[in-house]
């Protein structure tokens, strides 16, 4: 695979010119000797110099960019003209920075780069397919056609990350919330039962007894207790990062899980079929397009898939018996694309696969928040029931003792 091309840097100058005046300016690339040496040509001598990394795009201000430049190519202007008034039009344009980084494509592309080799250097790692599906599309004359698709393709995954984000809201909050409802009646309410209790001396209920005990540890180890829980998902996520037996146990067992396995196989079959529909009808050959997404499959299990479909591509292996030979995919998948390989119509079968999965992941994160919300609803009224039960059994045991 070839390797992202290295982040440019910017040097930023102050000097004073032959005739006295201050300049200042920023000149993009070459190293602190090449800009001493252009400013002496130039009759400026420098007083002060800062030199700084160019920043990568967020993933805010690169939808913004194609957006936007989708928008103003298929309105007709060319692509420097485009590029002018987006600058003009950013976010960013009015802030204090020397210039957004629009401008600074916009004057990579002035001096002879390709729109495609400007946005290599700005874009996250996350974002490098587009890079290689917008040089296709310059070299084929479909720049407006690819950016089309790509804006296409991340409403859609933005889409679907506002619905996961939305399913999780709720069962969050009603977490939070339990959590502390039970933090106050551990370490407020039941300590004042507990006082009235041992005053009069009476004989409590097992059920009481215990709740008194787990209070009285929350009382006193409960800090230690989540310092040690958050120590230990630290360590965990640690691991995670850095331990690839760890990355690919957590996700066996994730993808293990009944509900959580479910929704994320049909995340990432659809994301798999949804990119290799896309880099397939932009041109991309499918060899290439395997190896672009190991990139953007954060999964252990999934990337592993993906590193045997494209060893096995390598080997001269049909798309759909690879596919089917990495095992990580429905059955589903590969029994449509062989069907499309064999029909010459892979593109279509494609789109209609990724349609599939987009229906089925929005029935299964409707599904999952179903379940999950009367779950946790009873989950924390038992709880809450079992407190307030031992906590007044013994007031109705003493009231018909009097």
């Amino acid at each position: 695979m070839a390797e992202p091309a290295p982040q440019a840097v910017l040097h930023e100058w102050r000097g004073v010119s032959a005739d006295g005046a201050k300049k200042s300016g920023v000149r993009r690339g070459g190293s602190l000797g090449e800009l001493h040496a252009w400013l002496a040509e130039q009759k400026i001598t420098p007083y002060k110099t800062k030199t700084r990394a160019q920043r990568a795009l967020t993933t805010q201000e690169t939808s913004y960019l194609f957006e936007q430049l989708a928008t103003l190519l298929n309105a007709g202007l060319p692509i420097l003209d485009a590029l002018t008034v987006l600058a003009q039009s950013a976010p960013t344009a009015g802030r204090s920075r020397p210039a957004s980084p629009y401008e600074e494509i916009r004057d990579d592309i002035e001096s002879g780069l390709a729109l495609s080799a400007g946005l290599e250097r700005r874009l996250p790692p996350s974002e490098r397919m587009a890079t290689h599906l917008l040089r296709l599309g310059e070299a084929g004359g479909r720049l407006k056609e690819v950016l089309d698709r790509l804006n296409a393709r991340r409403k859609r995954d933005a889409q679907m990350r506002k619905a996961f984000i939305r399913a999780a809201t709720y069962p969050l909050i009603v977490t939070l919330s339990a959590a502390g409802a039970l933090v106050v009646m551990m370490t407020h309410i039941v300590p004042a039962f507990q006082t009235l209790y041992s005053q009069n001396g009476a004989a409590l209920p097992a059920h009481t007894e215990l709740t008194i005990m787990l209070s009285d540890y929350v009382r006193a180890y409960g800090l230690h207790a989540a310092a040690a829980l958050a120590a230990t998902a630290a360590a965990l996520v640690c691991a995670v990062k850095s331990d690839e037996r760890a990355r690919r146990l957590l996700s066996r067992g994730l993808t293990a899980a009944p509900l959580i396995g479910a929704l994320r196989r049909a995340y990432f079959t659809r994301r798999f079929v949804g990119l290799l529909e896309l880099t397939y009808r932009s041109g991309m050959p499918i060899n290439d397009s395997i190896r672009r997404m190991e990139a953007l499959f954060p999964d252990a299990m999934c990337l592993e898939a993906l590193r045997r479909i494209d060893a096995q591509i390598r080997q001269g292996v049909h798309l759909h018996a690879a596919v089917a030979a990495a095992g990580f995919f429905p059955e589903l998948v590969p029994h449509m694309l062989r069907i499309g390989e064999t029909g010459g119509n892979i593109n279509e079968i494609l789109q209609k696969l990724e349609r599939h999965y987009d229906e089925r992941l929005e029935e299964a994160v409707s599904r999952a928040t179903q379940l999950i919300e009367p779950c946790l609803i009873l989950f924390v009224a038992a709880i809450v029931g079992w407190i307030v039960v031992s906590m007044y059994a013994p007031v109705f045991h003493l009231g018909s003792a009097l």
